[in-house]
């Protein structure tokens, strides 16, 4: 073998050897994106409409792919950022969507999409889609006037919906105009604003004063920036009467207006006219309440007409409130309306406290009756629905004698965990006559938010010279001063006598 064969063999051998053992890198493998897909939802919609984009990024085989990098551009309108540019991602599903909403245009008109979708060592995919937009159109906008027909110097609230066929148009220019009277936001007998997310515009029109009964036009423009088409024209006739005389209101509220949780007040209207004093019937009357249900239209707002007597009567339920524990003021406004009698309105305000548990008070001593010097337990339970209260403030004032927690004839605290309150009174110090005492104790128990309750114990005295069995006993010997002082006597004379015998032997 010549040297130039040895040479290709060893090259060949250290080509081998260098696979061998030089480190593995992996291959970055291209993704397919070839079968990625775009589409609209829905494909044609009105002006200022929304559509759905929908990027489905996959391979020929519909395999999803995730993480590749989406952007989506449209000729005009914008998506959620307010630009007709939108950057995202394929998600776990290899969608990305994203919300379009259509430019105002004044004729139908298509736009395009156009998708590009991108990730590391992979072609790029340009993808595209049509919407159809059609033109703005508010052609079902309506105007109408609540109350349409209204008293002079009373006011109606007057609603222009501006609306088409693609439904509310929010933001539409929408402009008021009346012969006379005014409107509530400008003050004038002219007013103007934006229709809101339902497409409505509204503003309170009070009638001027008249002569006798008249009708007005109010009508209403309606336009929007960037739409060249004629504007839309509303018109809307509203009655005015004169007014003759006003509605007065008695009311009958029962069981009252101070009420607790559970409790119904039942509301009775009697309307009258205040020249003649004679009732009024056929006349509406409203009732609002901030909370609570009227049982009657199960809401917390109810309309009722006055009967041949000119009365209505509506219940208030106060079931589902949650006053403060000290009681929260819920107010109910009354409306009374009448065509040719001046509207009257009053406010009627409750204070609803919340339902309280039954509160149960018991009061025990140790002993009825003591001999002075002893000293007694007094044990205060307080419940509330069998449950134990805790924190409950006690007062206990006794006529004598002290406590011994608080060294004077009074002692105060709270209830613990078991509900209970436990002082001892002491009688050591109390000097009495012969014959036994009654000591009554004033007992204060305050639990909020319920009434402070007072009670009474009393407990009997009883002076060391008698006993209940009609004797001394040995306890009241043994603590009487009087033993001590015989006893020193006794011992005296005893001495005497000793030193005065032993002198004379």
């Amino acid at each position: 073998m010549n040297n130039g064969s040895k040479i290709k063999q060893l090259f060949i051998l250290l080509l081998l050897l260098s696979f061998a053992i030089l480190p593995r890198f992996p291959l970055i493998q291209a993704e397919d994106l070839s079968g990625t897909t775009i589409e609209a939802s829905p494909t044609t919609i009105y002006s200022l409409q929304n559509t759905t984009i929908s990027v489905t990024v996959q391979n020929t085989s519909n395999d999803k792919i995730v993480g590749a990098n989406v952007g989506v551009s449209a000729e005009a309108g914008e998506f959620p950022d307010g630009t007709p540019i939108h950057n995202g991602s394929s998600d776990s599903n290899g969608e990305m969507t994203v919300q379009w909403k259509a430019p105002v245009v004044n004729s139908d008109t298509y736009y395009n999409f156009t998708a590009i979708i991108k990730m590391p060592n992979s072609t790029t995919v340009v993808r595209d889609t049509q919407v159809l937009v059609l033109a703005l159109d508010y052609s079902d906008s309506t105007i109408n006037a609540n109350p349409p027909t209204v008293n002079e110097l009373e006011s109606t609230e007057v609603t222009v919906t501006a609306t088409g066929a693609g439904g509310p148009l929010e933001g539409a220019t929408v402009h008021l105009d009346s012969p006379a009277g005014t409107f509530s936001s400008s003050n004038d007998s002219s007013s103007q604003g934006l229709s809101d997310a339902f497409g409505e515009y509204a503003d309170n029109w009070t009638a001027p004063e008249v002569p006798n009964q008249m009708e007005f036009l109010i009508v209403a423009t309606i336009s929007y920036i960037d739409y060249i088409g004629d504007p839309l024209e509303l018109e809307l006739n509203v009655t005015v009467n004169p007014v003759e005389g006003q509605l007065y209101l008695e009311l009958d509220i029962s069981p009252g207006q101070e009420l607790t949780v559970g409790d119904t007040a039942t509301i009775e209207v009697t309307l009258k006219e205040n020249i003649t004093n004679t009732v009024v019937n056929d006349a509406d009357v409203s009732f609002s309440a901030i909370q609570g249900n009227f049982s009657e239209s199960d809401s917390d707002f109810y309309v009722g007409t006055t009967d041949a007597q000119g009365k209505v009567t509506v219940h208030w339920e106060t079931d589902g409130l949650a006053p403060a524990i000290v009681g929260t003021i819920y107010s109910i406004t009354i409306i009374a309306g009448k065509i040719g009698l001046q509207t009257n309105e009053t406010t009627i305000d409750f204070l609803v406290q919340p339902a309280l548990g039954e509160l149960s008070i018991t009061i025990e001593s140790s002993k009825d009756e003591l001999n002075v010097g002893e000293s007694v337990t007094i044990d205060i339970n307080v419940e509330i629905d069998g449950l134990p209260e805790e924190g409950a403030y006690v007062e206990i004032i006794a006529q004598a004698g002290t406590f011994n927690n608080s060294g004077s004839d009074q002692i105060s605290g709270f209830t613990d965990a078991s509900g209970s309150f436990t002082a001892v009174w002491e009688t050591a110090d109390i000097v009495m006559g012969s014959n036994p005492v009654n000591y009554t104790f004033t007992i204060t128990i305050a639990v909020f938010p319920y009434p402070d309750e007072v009670e009474s114990l009393q407990i009997t005295l009883i002076p060391i010279s008698t006993s209940t069995n009609g004797g001394l006993t040995g306890d009241s010997i043994l603590t009487s001063w009087w033993f001590y002082l015989l006893l020193g006597g006794a011992i005296i004379i005893i001495g005497a006598v000793i030193i005065v015998f032993r002198s004379k032997k």
